[in-house]
Order: C-alpha cells, then sequence, then structure tokens
C-alpha cells in the first residue's frame, strides 16, 4: 500500500458523501462514476509527479510530463462531469413532473421525457469516454512511474474501468427512453467496446505494474 500527501478536504468530502446519501435525487450514480474516473486521474498525476524529475528516471520525464497533463486534463473534464450529470438529471425529473391530464399535455410530456433522456445520456458518455483515456495514461504510469508508487497506476486503471462500466448503466437506463434508434444502436455499441476494452487492459496496468512494484 503507498501512502502520499494529505487526506484532503475533509468537510468538502464529507459533505458529497452525506449528500449522495441522502434522499434528495441529486448528486446520484453518474456524479459518483464521475468522480470515481476523477479519482483515477488524480492517482495518475500524482505518480508522474512523484516520478518527474529523478535522476534515475530522467529517461522517461518527457513522457511523464505529458501524462501529467493529460490527467489534470481528464480531472478537469470529470469534475465538470459530475455537475452536467446532475443538471442533466434534474431535468429528467423535471420532465416526469409535467401534467399530463389532457392529450396535449400526456404528447409534450412525452417529447420532453425523451429530449431529457437523451441529453443526459450525455454526460456518462464523456465520463466513459475519458475514463478510457484514463487507462492509456495508467499504463504509461505504470510502466515508466516511479517504483515506490507505482501500484497506484493500477488502482487507477481498475477505478477508470469503474468508472466506464458504471457510466454504462447510467447511460443505459437512459436509453430506455431515447426515441432515436441509430443514437441508442450507436450509443451500445460504443459502450460494449469501452467496457471490453477497459477490463483488459486494467489487468494489463495491474500485472506491469506488480512487476515494477519494490
Amino acid at each position: 500500500m503507498t501512502e502520499h500527501g494529505a487526506g484532503g478536504d475533509d468537510q468538502a468530502v464529507d459533505g458529497y458523501l452525506e449528500a449522495l446519501a441522502s434522499r434528495a435525487p441529486v448528486p446520484g450514480g453518474g456524479s459518483a462514476a464521475a468522480l470515481v474516473g476523477a479519482v483515477a486521474a488524480a492517482l495518475v498525476a500524482m505518480v508522474g509527479r512523484v516520478t518527474l524529475g529523478r535522476p534515475s528516471l530522467a529517461t522517461t520525464d518527457d513522457a511523464v510530463a505529458r501524462m501529467i497533463t493529460e490527467a489534470d486534463e481528464a480531472r478537469a473534464t470529470l469534475r465538470r462531469a459530475m455537475d452536467e450529470d446532475e443538471a442533466a438529471f434534474s431535468r429528467v425529473i423535471a420532465s416526469y413532473r409535467l401534467p399530463r391530464a389532457t392529450e396535449d399535455e400526456k404528447r409534450a410530456r412525452r417529447m420532453a421525457i425523451t429530449i431529457a433522456a437523451q441529453e443526459a445520456t450525455v454526460p456518462p458518455l464523456v465520463v466513459a469516454r475519458t475514463s478510457r483515456r484514463i487507462l492509456d495514461l495508467a499504463l504509461v504510469a505504470a510502466a515508466h512511474g516511479n517504483p515506490t508508487v507505482v501500484s497506484d497506476a493500477a488502482v487507477a486503471a481498475w477505478a477508470g474501468a469503474a468508472a466506464i462500466r458504471a457510466s454504462a448503466v447510467n447511460v443505459r437506463v437512459n436509453l430506455g427512453a431515447v426515441r432515436d434508434e441509430a443514437f441508442a444502436a450507436a450509443a451500445e455499441a460504443e459502450l460494449g467496446q469501452l467496457v471490453a476494452e477497459s477490463e483488459r487492459i486494467a489487468v494489463t496496468i495491474e500485472s506491469a505494474a506488480m512487476a515494477r512494484v519494490r
């Protein structure tokens, strides 16, 4: 087990977890999946920063520096996705609460639900795609990271894979209300590939990282 740095802002973490555990509709699973992906990105960046500048690993500095930059960008994207997912889910809830006393109201409600559901697939798709990129970065971290923290690259890999699988669940839930069959089929095909790739790559990363643990 590796430990690095302080435990972070306990108030912010506790506040989010309390909100997640509450009866409130948001945050929910989509936001949580994005957070898991962001944690994966942060771990990759940490491995890079502990590696960068060490004389014994200097030949990999350029690759590690690029890895850090991309991991930080991915983390920012996933942090935004947390808020975007919460906003999208709030719109879905609002669409289901629309009046349906008349035929016109029912039609308008069905259309609103369809639109909101399709929009709600966007944040988790972003999370899945971004987390897939994090796995590529974790592979770099496993191969070139400081051996004292390289196991964190494996943790990042499995966190990224979990974020992808969780996001696939969230997308598929919303696809049930999407009428655009071509959109739904394309999303389903992409998700299947992302999930399969992520699990295979995570196994590879764990093996590579653990082979270098000192």
